[in-house]
């Protein structure tokens, strides 16, 4: 017969850590929770994109140095801009600012699929 002493009794769970709850409260806020999955998806996109560039690169040209100046070229401005437009974001509409970007981002997309649709650019070209 085992007997219950205060050791081997099962203790209480401990409530989660700060971190945990904190993150969880987070996820209750459905505008929060939308502008992450908004986020995820956009930048899924980007560099789906950025990949596809890479390829088509490679593909065209047959060089790796060209490749990496494709990639080059869409990182590289990041590092002197976002700082700049950091501060200059911070003091505008937050929501306005990531409409205007989505709208903008979205019809450089269909121009660019507008102009490869025209015959300006070929892609078989390019994949083959």
């Amino acid at each position: 017969m085992s007997m219950i002493t205060p050791e081997t009794q099962s203790k209480p769970s401990s409530p989660p850590s700060p971190d945990i709850a904190g993150f969880r409260q987070v996820l209750k806020n459905r505008n929060f929770v939308l502008l992450w999955l908004a986020q995820l998806i956009s930048l899924t996109i980007l560099n789906a994109a950025n990949f596809g560039i890479i390829v088509i690169v490679n593909n065209v040209t047959h060089s790796v140095v060209m490749a990496g100046i494709a990639i080059i070229a869409f990182t590289l401005p990041a590092l002197p801009f976002s700082a700049v437009a950091g501060a200059i974001v911070d003091r505008l509409n937050k929501r306005l600012v990531l409409w205007f970007l989505a709208v903008g981002r979205a019809c450089i997309t269909y121009l660019s699929a507008f102009h490869t649709t025209i015959g300006r650019v070929d892609p078989a070209r390019a994949i083959h």
